[in-house]
């Protein structure tokens, strides 16, 4: 995440990764690709993100960057690959929100991944 978003970023922002040294694609460019001069370059950077306006019915309970066999990114060394034919990780989120949604005197809550 560059400098610009830290200071524009509204207050009841939460965002995932923030850490630039959790990096969401991990890749080295070949000469087969349109831009010859970085062929043989790896690239492990941030480029992906889970932007979640809070409010106060809204927890974020866990974020996490993968691969789709749910592995960490660290255990695939260059993207794709046989475990992961994409060219960025998954970033996903789990998320409680507490929706009150009246039946009688109950009220209905939930969580999920986004």
């Amino acid at each position: 995440m560059n400098d610009n978003w830290k200071r524009f970023k509204p207050r009841n922002c939460f965002v995932y990764p923030s850490n630039p040294e959790e990096y969401t694609t991990s890749k080295e460019r070949t000469y087969l690709q349109p831009q010859v001069s970085k062929a043989e370059e790896v690239a492990r950077v941030c480029r992906d993100h889970l932007i979640i306006f809070m409010a106060e019915d809204i927890k974020v309970d866990k974020a996490t960057v993968c691969t789709i066999l749910d592995q960490s990114p660290h255990k695939v060394v260059n993207l794709p690959c046989e475990d992961h034919p994409y060219d960025h990780y998954v970033v996903k989120g789990f998320l409680t929100v507490n929706v009150l949604t009246h039946f009688g005197n109950e009220a209905v809550g939930g969580s999920g991944c986004i």
